[in-house]
């Protein structure tokens, strides 16, 4: 689920109607082995909270967009909570 979320989001980067607002979005790439991924995800569904522009932060993809990182977020959070191990502590990895 979360490396479709990352291709997901790079769909969008570049989609006709959504490049637009989502041009200064960061890239994202979800790694659940990282300790730094519930970061990333906290903060790419803030920013997508944040689009304004109307062209495109109502569209149905980015708001399906956001609400599957959301799924994710609550799933690693609450119902993994005491599971989860990271075998990597590396943010910059994140950040290709």
């Amino acid at each position: 689920m979360a490396q479709e979320a990352t291709v997901w989001a790079a769909h969008l980067k570049l989609g006709y109607e959504t490049g637009y607002c989502m041009a200064h979005m960061p890239d994202l790439y979800l790694d659940i082995h990282n300790s730094c991924v519930m970061y990333k995800m906290r903060t790419y569904i803030s920013l997508l909270d944040g689009l304004r522009q109307r062209r495109c932060a109502y569209t149905s993809e980015v708001r399906k967009l956001g609400n599957t990182l959301r799924q994710i977020f609550i799933f690693m959070s609450e119902k993994c909570h005491g599971d989860l191990v990271f075998t990597v502590h590396d943010c910059a990895a994140l950040e290709r």
